[in-house]
């Protein structure tokens, strides 16, 4: 049973190709028009949505009270390194939120990863975030 819909939902997902190609057509959008794209997605997914005007975070949702902050400013960068993570993270300390998440559409170095990895930080990115946005 289990393997079966594991095979189900393997089926269902975004070859690379059709990723790439999203990954593409989002990194052409404004700024404007992929944080409303990410906005309606979270709203979508049952949060509570609230825009910030800070560097390091986009975002604050809250969701079965819970705040996780959002940080999409740098998606199109083509590798995001430790520091905007770094920034979300002492965001994340100051204004007492339970978690992160960080937006790229490009490569994330091992560094970052393994910062993110420590910290709480989700990075959605790749076919995630393609899933997220199509919804």
């Amino acid at each position: 049973m289990i393997a079966a819909y594991a095979a189900f939902q393997q089926l269902r997902a975004p070859s690379a190709v059709k990723v790439a190609r999203s990954l593409e057509a989002l990194r052409a959008k404004p700024l404007d028009e992929f944080a409303g794209a990410v906005e309606s997605a979270f709203r979508r997914e049952g949060y509570a949505v609230s825009r910030l005007d800070g560097r390091e975070a986009d975002f604050e949702l809250t969701k079965s009270g819970r705040v996780s902050l959002v940080s999409c400013k740098r998606w199109k960068v083509a590798r995001t390194g430790i520091e905007p993570l770094r920034e979300l993270d002492a965001a994340r300390r100051r204004r007492e939120a339970h978690h992160c998440i960080y937006i790229a559409a490009g490569d994330v170095t091992e560094n970052a990863v393994a910062f993110s990895a420590k910290n709480s930080i989700t990075l959605l990115r790749g076919a995630e975030l393609v899933r997220l946005l199509k919804r």
